[in-house]
């Protein structure tokens, strides 16, 4: 018998080798392997056919002595232990993944961060809420260009809650920009935002107050939806 198959070491062989050892074709241990005249596993429809050393032994003394092979019965214990082989294998594949997944994600939070990390957040949602426009001249530029970092392919989180939580994050931003842009302007080259006639709060139209009022609402709105962004970074990331 051809040295392929190893008496005192158990392996599992694919269908060229089986073909080599049996002497026909890959096409024909396949047919054998489908009407089960050889018994094999196959890991999904499509998956590669494998069989045990032990059932190619039985095959080839059947093939000397007979002449032929015939149908037999699924009893190889080696096939159930290549699914729980393979099964670990996937298991580890699968856990690779994941941190590549979270190193990805980390990344992106970092770097999320040099751009405007959670001291300047915290500080510039608080400042909404009094009449110092002038904090909207350091907060405007800052949030452009945070939202356009998380806009950028690649730069989005992998971990689905994750990324569920940051689109919300970014959506209050988003929101918070378009009232800017509506009610608020740029006074000379001092770069200061404020309400369209606003001197003091007292005297402000009712535009102007309604303009604070939404910025102060949307303010509060967005601090405690970037808190719970947070909470997820700190849960899922461990950062």
């Amino acid at each position: 018998m051809d040295d392929t198959l190893n008496q005192g070491n158990s392996k599992l062989l694919d269908v060229g080798e089986v073909a080599e050892v049996l002497h026909h074709s890959p096409r024909t241990i396949r047919e054998m392997l489908n009407d089960g005249r050889i018994q094999g596993s196959r890991f999904g429809p499509r998956g590669k056919w494998l069989i045990s050393e032990t059932e190619v032994q039985r095959a080839y003394k059947e093939i000397q002595n007979t002449g032929r092979i015939t149908q037999q019965q699924q009893t190889d214990p080696l096939i159930p232990d290549a699914e729980r082989k393979l099964s670990k294998e996937s298991e580890v594949v699968a856990d690779y993944n994941k941190d590549l997944a979270r190193q990805h994600d980390i990344s992106i939070f970092k770097k999320s961060e040099e751009i405007m990390n959670e001291q300047k957040v915290i500080g510039h949602m608080k400042k909404l809420h009094t009449p110092d426009w002038s904090i909207l001249a350091k907060w405007w530029p800052e949030t452009d260009h945070y939202l356009y970092y998380f806009s950028l392919p690649g730069n989005q989180y992998v971990d689905h809650n994750l990324a569920r939580q940051c689109e919300k994050w970014l959506d209050a931003l988003h929101k918070l920009e378009s009232l800017a842009a509506r009610h608020f302007y740029i006074e000379g080259e001092r770069y200061v935002f404020m309400p369209v006639g606003y001197q003091h709060y007292i005297d402000s139209t009712d535009e102007d107050k309604q303009a604070f009022r939404e910025l102060e609402s949307l303010a509060s709105k967005a601090l405690k939806i970037y808190v719970r962004y947070r909470k997820a970074i700190i849960t899922i990331l461990y950062v």
